[in-house]
């Protein structure tokens, strides 16, 4: 017989999904992974401490956290990583910071000879006279 855990994504969800349990007395995290992208661990709320406990992972398998047993009578909630905490961005000084005037590119039409300008300095373009 397949014994199944259920997870959920917190403890008072109404949505519990039954997880399989494989032979090695395993629970895959590629399939908690799945279920609930992000998720990093699991963990259960211990009925005799009421105490959140985490379950062990070990080579990518979550081992059974109570002397090598899974108990069907407790809900595990996956763990998510803590969203990294905005930092208000000050200026360093009271200077206003302004942006720089456009530069005004003459019409193409308008320039007698085609050139291009490299760091402030012009190179015109010169067509070769000899033939190949």
């Amino acid at each position: 017989m397949t014994m199944n855990i259920y997870v959920a994504q917190d403890i008072d969800s109404n949505d519990v999904l039954q997880v399989a349990v494989r032979a090695d007395n395993s629970v895959s995290y590629e399939t908690i992974k799945a279920i609930f992208p992000g998720a990093t661990i699991l963990k259960y709320k211990d009925p005799n401490t009421n105490v959140w406990t985490c379950v062990e992972l070990v080579n990518d398998n979550f081992k059974p956290p109570h002397d090598g047993t899974w108990h069907s009578d407790i809900i595990y909630v996956p763990v998510f990583p803590a969203p990294a905490p905005s930092i208000p961005i000050q200026a360093a000084s009271s200077i206003p910071i302004q942006a720089a005037p456009s530069i005004p590119i003459p019409d193409a039409s308008s320039t007698p000879t085609p050139s291009v300008s490299i760091c402030a300095k012009t190179f015109p373009f010169v067509k070769s006279q000899e033939k190949v």
